[in-house]
């Protein structure tokens, strides 16, 4: 599969200089170049006379055609949610979307200004706006019809069972919680396909603004879109607000947050606790697979093991009946 191909790519980090000159070259850019680390590509920030932005450096392995797609989906935001706080597109100076770099694509956006979340620890109030922007995203990505990701994609957590395999790897001490989260999964009924989600709401992709009345400044990195059911859009984000004593609170305003901007079917919520559940579950999965490829990469691929692990060491104290009562209670419904 593409992404696993991309996972497992090693390449020279490119010369600062030769990409200076590359921004130069095609879209007229000069300034200073920021490193950031990254996982499938390169990123940089560049910082102009009049202005910053993002540089991203495809990965060797990555698909032009997939890079086409992502490019696609920030216009169609731009577009059809303008309010939201997306990267926009920077054209080169003959108007392409992007430019080649000795056979990778290189791409400019817009820089957006904001603290990123990993760094703050939202309250309850924060957590709500965080589900409210999700909803409204996943809104105006329901009206997206052009291309789409083809194949299966390893971070779909409806698809958590065609990995299977990689609970084999995973440490003996918390295996179990795992292969129970999969055995849950494999029972699961509900439908694969849906619409274009981002799928990766993480703390790492979301620029906020800490105690102001607009909390969520930038909505970043769509490289994990997918076709599947909004719902595993709440799961993921979701998930990442598990490891806290006051989680109830927290994980359950972004849920009402976004449950009160995009009503919730009854069907959807009784799934959310299994698709959050495997969502975390994919985390220990893909990280400690990872970990093990490149351990040269520990800090930056192992960054969210921790909260996973105790995420789901969170769920797994509660029955399928309490976790779904917990969903009810954050709809504002009866448990």
């Amino acid at each position: 599969m593409e992404q696993n191909r991309q996972l497992q790519a090693h390449w020279a980090p490119v010369s600062p200089v030769a990409l200076m000159q590359a921004l130069r070259e095609h879209y007229g850019l000069a300034g200073t170049l920021t490193r950031f680390t990254s996982e499938c590509d390169e990123t940089f920030r560049l910082d102009g006379a009049e202005a910053r932005y993002t540089v991203k450096l495809a990965n060797p392995a990555q698909d032009a055609g997939a890079l086409a797609i992502q490019t696609a989906v920030l216009r169609h935001v731009a577009s059809h949610a303008p309010s939201l706080p997306v990267p926009r597109v920077v054209l080169t100076l003959g108007g392409e979307p992007c430019a080649d770099f000795g056979g990778r694509v290189l791409r400019v956006l817009s820089w957006l200004d904001g603290q990123p979340l990993c760094h703050h620890l939202p309250d309850a109030s924060e957590a709500r706006q965080i589900g409210t922007a999700l909803a409204r995203l996943d809104q105006g990505l329901a009206s997206y019809a052009g291309p789409v990701p083809d194949g299966p994609m390893l971070w779909d957590i409806s698809r958590i069972g065609d990995h299977a395999s990689l609970a084999d790897g995973v440490d003996r001490r918390w295996r179990d919680l795992v292969l129970r989260v999969l055995d849950e999964a494999a029972g699961d009924s509900g439908p694969w396909s849906g619409q274009l989600i981002h799928n990766d709401f993480n703390p790492h992709n979301l620029l906020v603004a800490p105690h102001q009345a607009s909390f969520v400044t930038g909505i970043i990195d769509f490289g994990d879109i997918v076709c599947a059911p909004r719902i595993n859009d709440l799961a993921v984000a979701s998930a990442y607000h598990l490891a806290r004593p006051d989680w109830a609170d927290v994980a359950g305003a972004l849920i009402g947050g976004y449950h009160a901007a995009a009503p919730l079917r009854a069907e959807e919520q009784a799934r959310l606790p299994m698709l959050i559940a495997a969502r975390l579950a994919l985390t220990l999965m893909v990280t400690e697979w990872r970990a093990r490829l490149h351990p040269d990469n520990l800090d930056y691929i192992l960054r969210n093991h921790p909260g996973a692990l105790e995420g789901l060491r969170v769920l797994s104290a509660l029955s399928m009946a309490d976790r779904r009562a917990w969903v009810a209670r954050s709809c504002g419904g009866v448990a």
